[in-house]
């Protein structure tokens, strides 16, 4: 398929299913925007796996929705693993050197 003319829509570059590009677009132009609407009573934007089961998402009121994970095994090569750990319900993240911390768990 070749690439999309327009600057705003989606593309096939073979490293995803949908790429969108705001290369060319104005500064002030979003890449994506999902917007809900007061009715709406599923997240405006989900992950799901591949039993179609929502893992994360983020409801109509900025809410993010994040399901219990197991820890992950690899190390990030940049930024963090953010996850709620299954084992025992807690927020935490894991660093680039593989440090696993727990967010907060009280005040």
């Amino acid at each position: 398929m070749p690439p999309d003319p327009s600057p705003w829509g989606s593309i096939d570059d073979n490293s995803a299913i949908g790429v969108f590009d705001s290369e060319n677009a104005s500064n002030n132009v979003s890449a994506l925007i999902a917007r809900g609407k007061a009715t709406m009573q599923s997240e405006v934007f989900d992950v799901r796996a591949q039993n179609h089961s929502v893992v994360h998402g983020v409801d109509k009121t900025g809410v993010v929705y994040m399901a219990p994970a197991p820890a992950p095994g690899a190390i990030p090569a940049y930024g963090v693993f953010l996850y709620v750990d299954q084992a025992d319900n807690k927020l935490k993240y894991k660093d680039v050197s593989g440090v696993v911390h727990v967010i907060l768990t009280s005040p």
